[in-house]
Order: C-alpha cells, then structure tokens, then sequence
C-alpha cells in the first residue's frame, strides 16, 4: 500500500495550526506585558507558483520584543495547506505621534510609544494552480487598556488577506497608504487615512469591521459597534475613498478594524484588514494640517508617456496660525525630486522627468508627510500621489495582451491562432510577468496593423499554445491606453451584421439539480460557415439558476477541428456575473467551412423548487476571423431554456429579483427601485472597465449616466451581505 505524503503533510498542517496557536495563546496570558498595537498582512503575486508575504507588526516599545520570525498559515480549500516562517526584515521604525519631548509608554509615561515591524519572504507555491487562498497570522494579545471590548488581554489578533484566483493567477492585495495615527485629542476632528493602493488597478471599498480573535468576532462594548469604534463620537468611512472623519467627544482606548475589499470585473477577488490600537485623551493638541492634491485640486492620480516631463505643486495648510509645519517624503520616486518652500506652510515643487525605464504596469508611489511639530503630541497627514508612466508607443510587448488592446482576455487567442508557428527575434530578459517589455518588430502584422511580436507573450522567439499561458495567467489585466493611440482589437461582432448565427441548440427539458451539456452552435445547415479559423465571445447566464463553480466548456466535439490536433481552446468563468469567456482557434492556417456545435456548454443547474423558471443565456462581443484575420459577421442570439416543471407557461415565470431598472434602454438617467438597502453600484463597459461606481442608501435612488458613451453597458448591485443582482443597460 502506498501513501500520498503531501496529503499526510496536509492533514497534519490543518491540525497543526489550530494547536501552535492555542497553545501560544496559554503561554501568552503568562507574558508580563503584551507588545501589539495592530497589523496588516499582504501579499504580492511573483508568478504562478511564487508570493511575496508582509506581515507589517505595530508594537508597543515597552512591551515584548519583536520576535525574528513569525508564523503565516496558508490555506488554499481545495488543494492546498501549510505554515510558513516569515523572518523580520526591519524593525524598530518609530511611527508613533508624540513629540520629542513627552514621555511615551517607553520612558514610562501614558502615550503609546510604537514602532514598525517588517517581516517578509517570498515563499513557493505547488506547482497545482489553486484558485482560492487565504494567508493568515495571529499574534497575541491586544493590551488590558482598550476600554470598550471586555478582557482585551486576554484576546489576539487575527489577520487574514484572502484571493480568489479564479479572476486570474496574479494579483496583489492592496497596501495601505500610511501607518495609523495611534494618539487622538478629545474634542477635536480628525480625517484619518485609511486608504489603500491597488497595483493591478482593481476596485476598493472600505468598510469598518468586528477584529476577529482565533475563531471568534469580538464584540465591542456599548455604544460602540463595528460601524463606530469610537462609541459616541461622529464616525463616517467614506467606502470609496477610505478616508474616515472623526469628532472625538469622549476618553477610551479602542480598536480600528478596517477591511478593505478589491473587485475586478464586478467580482469580489480578495480582501485584506487592518488592525490598530488608538487611544483618545484629553491632550490640548493643535488642529490637523491638510496636503493638497496635484496643483491644489482633489486629484493625485495622473497619467504620462514615458519621455515627458512631470511637474507639480504640492501645497499645505494649516488652521493654526502659531505652527510650521515639518515636511517629509515617506516614500520618494527615484528620478525625481521636491523641492520645499521655507515657510510655515511650505509649498512642494514636484519635478520628474520619465524615461523608458519607469514604464510600468503598475504605479510609481509618491508619499508626503506633514507635522505640525506639536507637544505632547504632533499632528499629522500624509498624501499619497499616483503617476503612471505609460509606454505610448507600442515598441513593448505586454505578456498576455496578444492584440495590444491594453488587457489580457479571451480574445488575445485570436492573434495566437493566426501567428501560429511565426518565428521572429527573441525578447532579451523575456518573462510573462504583467510589466512593459521592449521588443523588436517581427515584421509580420494583424489587419490592426499590431506586429506578431505581441502574440509571442512568452518572447522566446515563436509562437505556440506555450504562449497562452501568458494569457491565462494575467487574465483581466490592463495597462494604460496611450495617448492618442488605437488600440490592436480585432473588431467584434455587434448587431445583425450577417446570416451567421452563434446560438445554443439544446430542445431537451431540465430537471433542477441536474448536469446538463448543450451544443453551442454556428451557422445552420442553410447558412454555414465559410472560411472560418478563430473566434472568441463572452457568453452570458442566469448565475442564480446554476451551481457555483459547475460552468466549463469543451471543444471534444467541434466542427472547426480536432482538439490536440489543429485546434485549442481557453476558457473562463466569471459565476459572480454570470459570463463565461470562449476563445477558440485553429492552429495550422488552414480555414475551414461548417455549421453547427463548435463546443459544449456544461453545467449543473441549482436544486431550487419544482417551479419553471426561465434560464436565459446569449452571447456578448462575438469576434470571428478567417486565416488573415478579417472579421466575419455574426448574429448573437439569446435563448431561453425551461428548469422545472414545463408545463408552466414561461409568461407567468415570476422574476428572481425585485430590483428594477428603468428606463431601459436609457440617455440621460436611470432609476433603480426596489433596493433593500446599502448597495454598491458598479456599471461596466463591454469591455469590462468599470466606468461608474456609487455607494446606494436608499431604496430607490436616480443615476446620472449622461456622461457615459452610446452602447451596452453590465450593472451589478452588490448589497453589504454579498447579495449580487446582474442588469444590462443599453444606451
């Protein structure tokens, strides 16, 4: 009898953690003084079998000594589970608020002393792509002072930063854009940054939960709550900005526990959360100063082609006459430079000029600080700057976007399929990590007139299926558009263009609970297809009639080819959204004639009620191309097919949401009805971007969308309790 040693080790790993850390928990109530003030953990994706961890500790400088290592556990459900050391990379990095000449919980006094811990490693993954993680850390115990959660001594910190790799094999978790401000006078205001930088450009929203013990919410004493820490003082998050205010009016110590959600494409694709200790005192402290954005706007986002030259101003302010203000680079941009005014409110003049070098997927970060050199404690605030330095030619070659487009997604096969075989220079320093890297032209072009050196992602020189992975490993990506650029999209299908139809042909009926396998099909026997090599579409489901991670599609069965042979495929689902991605192509040049199943759609449709009801499914953004690449017209078709009883007549079918939209299609506005209450609204393009993003509160609410281009457009609602709820909107 053999045994699988990597599912022992597993087993033993799953058993394992919840033992160390009991047991850290019996020895911790034993230490003399705990040390932690708060934490966040991250990660950073390098490949797909490679993650860089930080664990960032705040700790009190007179308690416990940081240690050299911590433990992380790492948990994927459905394949993986292990824990890892991360060693402590830097420490003692003071960040506290008191000033110089007061004393801390160091020398003894009231102030919370604290510095910053850094652990760090990056650490390998198995070679089996797992498509959920989640990363986790728990350090004990919170100090016997915070005031409004009963035996804080006695309980720990749990930190965990969660991905869903279904959305793609790489992705960052956000970084917070500056350390917490740990002392607050009474009676005084306050804008606290807790805001976050996503490097892949994904969606965030903020929100303020319970901290979390080993296994347990802790529950903060009346009359604070998860959505007010600070009982009865004013308390707002802005859920899109992270920007919290604050009117402190009464004495405590508490804990601020902000998460911070990423989305992309609609979907929730992770999350990570913050913990820290903040005490509120009645220390006569000066008001808080504040840093403009770009050229004193709201704005600290921009965007430039490598070779141009940056300029800004950045100015500060400060309502109280009597202080100057200290300024601070907290994390400076290598290449340029600031230069400060000499006075109480100095003013910073930002100067940069790019190169080719500073081409980057993702932004180059700029943070200021500024104090207002108070006593006992100092003010302070810092601004967070985002520059994207953009390649606005296309001399370089992002693994993954074969059609230059500026996003990896379905329809980069296409480029693939046509270019197969093609041999042109190799790419020195060549990788398919998601980063501009320059290339020479191979010569050969798409009708877009992007070269072939685009669809060789992995730049050894030819191209093959070995290129896809790119594709699939940075799918949902994108990089800046140039300026003034076109994109290299093969156009897609939209309207009746044609006598092709692309349809699902399936006549059986379905029971609920049941697998199903149905023909999606192009061209019928009166109309075939002629001259056909590559398409690629986004196919379109009702995701509240269908199982959860059930949607697959195969090419074993297809009249464009045999599959290994002269024909592949990718594919991807999106369940959140209900839309599943298609590419298919073939792969020897040849073109080939033909109507009827290209592939199969499969699935398991929920186990709901004995009731019919009407499972929708059709076709978004159609792209079919001969060997050259020239489109073919395509007709998309939506049809309906009957789960359940189907004697029911489909007219009396009721709808599975109560939320409308109307006027559909709409100009200048929409009005959403039925909401039941906080909702977060998220309007997307055709081609994924999100293009609009508001916080709803009320039950109906009227949205402006005068300023969004004629076209198709996806809405998802998603209430605070994850319930998602999908429209299409035609303007």
């Amino acid at each position: 009898m053999f045994t699988n040693l990597k599912s022992i080790k597993k087993m033993i790993n799953k058993v394992k953690a919840p033992l160390l850390i009991s047991c850290f928990y019996l020895l911790c109530t034993n230490v003399k003084a705990t040390s932690t003030l708060g934490g966040d953990l991250a990660y950073k994706w390098i490949n797909a079998t490679s993650v860089e961890l930080t664990y960032t500790f705040y700790r009190d400088c007179y308690g416990v000594a940081a240690p050299s290592y911590v433990n992380v556990y790492l948990n994927s459900s459905n394949c993986y589970s292990d824990t890892i050391s991360l060693p402590l990379v830097s420490s003692g990095i003071k960040i506290d608020n008191v000033c110089a000449s007061s004393l801390t919980s160091c020398q003894g006094g009231t102030l919370d002393g604290a510095d910053k811990n850094i652990y760090k490693d990056t650490i390998s993954l198995p070679q089996t792509i797992c498509t959920d993680w989640e990363f986790t850390h728990i350090k004990c115990c919170w100090p016997a002072s915070i005031t409004n959660i009963s035996n804080p001594s006695m309980h720990g910190m749990k930190l965990t930063a969660s991905y869903n790799a279904n959305s793609g094999l790489i992705n960052s978790s956000p970084e917070f854009n500056s350390d917490p401000i740990l002392n607050l006078d009474i009676n005084s205001n306050y804008v606290l940054d807790l805001s976050a930088i996503d490097y892949d450009g994904d969606s965030l929203v903020y929100k303020l939960v319970n901290p979390i013990d080993q296994n347990s919410i802790l529950t903060y004493n009346a009359p604070s709550n998860a959505s007010n820490p600070f009982g009865n003082s004013v308390c707002n998050l802005d859920a899109s900005t992270g920007q919290l205010t604050l009117q402190t009016t009464s004495a405590m110590s508490t804990i601020l526990s902000v998460m911070v959600e990423e989305y992309r494409n609609g979907l929730l694709i992770g999350s990570t959360v913050r913990n820290n200790k903040v005490n509120v005192s009645s220390l006569n402290a000066s008001a808080q100063p504040s840093i403009s954005g770009i050229d004193s706007t709201g704005n600290n986002t921009i965007s430039v082609c490598y070779g141009d030259t940056i300029s800004f101003n950045i100015y500060t302010t400060d309502s109280d006459i009597a202080d100057s203000l200290s300024m601070e680079i907290i994390n400076p941009i290598s290449g340029a430079t600031i230069n400060w005014t000499a006075s109480k409110n100095p003013t910073g003049d930002f100067f940069w000029p790019t190169t080719l070098s500073d081409v980057s997927a993702y932004p180059h970060i700029l943070r200021v600080q500024a104090s207002d050199i108070g006593c006992p404690i100092e003010n302070k605030v810092v601004k967070t700057f985002i520059i994207y330095v953009n390649n606005c030619d296309t001399n370089s070659v992002w693994p993954g976007d074969a059609n230059h487009d500026f996003q990896a997604n379905v329809f980069d096969l296409i480029p693939l399929g046509i270019a197969m075989g093609t041999q042109g220079s190799t790419r020195a320093g060549a990788n398919i990590s998601w980063t501009a890297q320059p290339a020479n032209n191979w010569g050969n072009t798409l009708p877009s007139g992007i070269d072939y050196k685009h669809a060789d992602c992995d730049g050894d020189g030819i191209v093959d299926t070995a290129d896809a992975m790119a594709i699939i490993m940075n799918y949902g990506q994108i990089h800046l558009k140039p300026v003034g650029s076109n994109n290299g999209t093969l156009n897609q299908s939209v309207g009746r263009s044609s006598n092709l139809d692309l349809y699902i042909d399936y006549n059986n009926s379905i029971n609920n609970g049941q697998w199903v396998n149905i023909p999606v099909s192009l061209g019928s026997s009166s109309n075939p297809v002629i001259g056909a090599y590559s398409i690629a579409f986004e196919l379109r489901y009702d995701a509240s009639l269908i199982e959860a991670n059930s949607v697959t599609f195969s090419i074993d069965t297809s009249w464009m080819g045999q599959k290994g042979s002269d024909l592949y495929s990718i594919s991807k689902d999106f369940y959140a959204i209900g839309q599943l991605d298609v590419g298919i192509t073939r792969l020897d040049h040849n073109e080939i004639n033909g109507d009827g199943p290209i592939g199969y759609l499969s699935f398991k449709t929920e186990n709901l009620t004995n009731q019919a009801q009407s499972l929708a499914i059709g076709f978004d953004s159609v792209s079919l191309v001969n060997n050259q690449g020239i489109q073919i017209g395509v007709n998309k078709i939506t049809d309906s097919l009957v789960i359940g009883n189907t004697m029911v007549n489909l007219n009396n079918i009721e709808p599975t949401s109560k939320v409308n939209i109307y006027p559909n299609p709409a100009t200048n506005h929409i009005n959403i009805a039925g909401l039941g209450g906080e909702t977060i609204l998220e309007i997307y393009n055709i081609s994924g971007q999100l293009v609009k993003q508001e916080f709803i509160t009320n039950n109906m609410e009227r949205i402006n969308i005068e300023n969004l281009p004629k076209g198709i457009y996806n809405i998802t609602l998603q209430t605070l309790n994850n319930e998602v709820t999908h429209f299409k909107l035609i303007k």
